[in-house]
């Protein structure tokens, strides 16, 4: 039910999804207020992120391991650790909602840190943006008596520095393979917490009796405020870009806003009303656009094919640069002149790992001649031999043999009457694919089927994806032009959403 249009529904999905962890956020004040012990905010912070930790780590028994120790440290220390000892500093000796304000300024440091880490462009919509939200949450929260202290401004710049670097490097270093999100989430509030520990120890001394109404109250914040919304945050840094999750923090005075007015009987005035217009004004205009992807590094096997040229000219169209890889530079010479071409024999996993050295995606689409289909096996093993030590994500336009037939339990190639000329090429795609699935190599590969009828067509964006059956429309017939296969790579190397797996791609 997947379709290039319907990867921006998925976008929006998944920016909805992630904005529910701020708008959960945004109920931190009132349970505070209303459940917790007053004046116990390091303590509150450590209750908040610790317990929750620890319970990721013994629900997904993944812990960090190599550089990911100092790396889960890193993140705790930025995501949770330092931005919680930051923003309580700030909401005590800022009053009049000053710390909001200074909280809301995260997404003009995370503009410029994407900015200067490659991840994303600096653009001036996305600056505007950011101080129109800013501006937004001034108006939401924002006193006229507010006083002003140094120490506390400095600690809400502090904690929107960390947010914005620590968002920022969750999305440079994602995660190490066969670690689940859940996982990841709890290294960084485990750590987090063990960073917290000790200052809220010095800065409050032993821990204060707590009743059943406190109790309900932490575990609110714990599983729900933290573990569940943490999550969900970390999710959506890893499916879309940093701005873009960024500035759905936002989102979290105005829920604390609104929250006041529901449950706490807090006034709402005309002037919040405006503000909050504005911040969901600024939350919309600073949304990464297509045209503000990451410019990506992408190297193509088999550009000379009819696959591997239709993929060269999408990432072209994308604004990625492509290096476009062939056994012979023939065919080559038809491509646009702003593609890097190269020679290479994709056997060789010497010459991979030299062609792919400095990619962010290697794409395979090699096609072996008439009698040397066991080829293709070969080329997945050198490419997977070649990627093994770069980190290089890997993305191979396979073959349809090996995908179920709705309602038969057999193989395509399996099927009766499978035409025997087809066989070889075929069979050979399956051996490519047990090649894939049985690689000792740590590398990030995707194994993509195309759909029965695999030609040359019309480019329309509006297809399915699948895992292993074969895709058939309402007639029973299985195609996909290679322009439609084209996009369907791109958006998965542009949205990561299958590691290490096989999917399919059909009308």
């Amino acid at each position: 039910m997947t379709t290039s249009r319907a990867a921006v529904a998925g976008l929006a999905g998944t920016l909805a999804l992630t904005g529910l962890a701020p708008l959960v956020w945004g109920s931190t004040y009132a349970v505070t207020t209303s459940f917790l012990p007053p004046e116990r905010p390091m303590f509150t912070a450590v209750m908040r992120v610790l317990p929750a930790g620890l319970l990721l780590l013994a629900m997904t028994r993944k812990l960090p391991h190599g550089q990911w120790i100092s790396r889960a440290f890193a993140l705790g220390a930025l995501n949770i650790g330092v931005f919680t000892a930051f923003l309580f500093v700030a909401a005590y000796r800022l009053p009049g909602g000053v710390a909001a304000v200074l909280a809301a300024s995260a997404p003009l440091f995370a503009v410029g840190f994407a900015a200067l880490a490659g991840l994303e462009q600096l653009t001036l919509r996305k600056v505007v943006a950011a101080v129109i939200g800013l501006a937004g949450v001034a108006l939401v929260v924002l006193k006229a008596t507010a006083a002003l202290d140094t120490w506390g401004i400095l600690a809400g710049l502090g904690a929107a520095v960390a947010m914005g670097s620590g968002t920022v490097l969750t999305k440079r270093w994602g995660r190490p393979d066969g670690v689940s999100p859940l996982a990841m989430t709890g290294w960084q509030l485990a750590t987090g917490g063990i960073l917290l520990l000790p200052v809220a120890a010095i800065a409050e001394g032993m821990p204060p009796a707590l009743d059943a109404r406190n109790i309900g109250g932490y575990l609110y914040l714990g599983l729900i405020g933290t573990a569940i919304a943490y999550a969900l945050w970390f999710r959506g840094i890893a499916r879309t870009s940093v701005t873009s999750v960024t500035f759905l923090g936002l989102l979290s005075p105005v829920s604390a806003t609104i929250i006041g007015w529901a449950a706490l009987g807090q006034s709402l005035t005309p002037l919040q009303l405006l503000g909050i217009a504005i911040v969901l004004g600024g939350l919309l205009l600073g949304q990464t656009t297509s045209k503000e992807r990451k410019i990506m590094q992408i190297t193509v096997f088999g550009a000379s094919g009819d696959a591997g040229s239709r993929v060269v000219t999408e990432a072209l169209r994308r604004g990625h640069r492509v290096r476009a890889v062939a056994r012979t530079a023939d065919r080559l010479r038809e491509l646009p002149p702003e593609v890097e071409v190269w020679t290479a024999d994709a056997t060789d996993p010497a010459a991979v790992e030299k062609a792919g050295a400095g990619s962010d995606v290697v794409v395979g689409a090699t096609r072996p001649a008439v009698g040397r289909e066991h080829e293709l096996a070969e080329v997945a093993a050198a490419l997977l031999e070649g990627l093994a030590d770069s980190g290089t994500r890997l993305l191979v336009i396979g073959g349809a043999g090996s995908l179920i037939v709705p309602g038969t339990g057999l193989t395509l190639t399996e099927q009766p009457g499978f035409p025997a000329e087809l066989l070889p090429i075929s069979n050979g795609g399956i051996g490519q694919l047990e090649v894939f699935r049985a690689t000792p190599h740590a590398v990030d590969w995707t194994y993509i089927s195309p759909a029965a009828y695999f030609e040359p067509g019309e480019r329309t964006g509006d297809f399915r994806l699948g895992t292993d059956e074969l895709l058939t429309d309402e007639h029973g017939n299985s195609a996909i032009s290679m322009e439609d296969m084209a996009i369907a790579v791109l958006d998965e190397i542009e949205h990561p959403r299958h590691h290490r797996t096989r999917i399919t791609v059909g009308y």
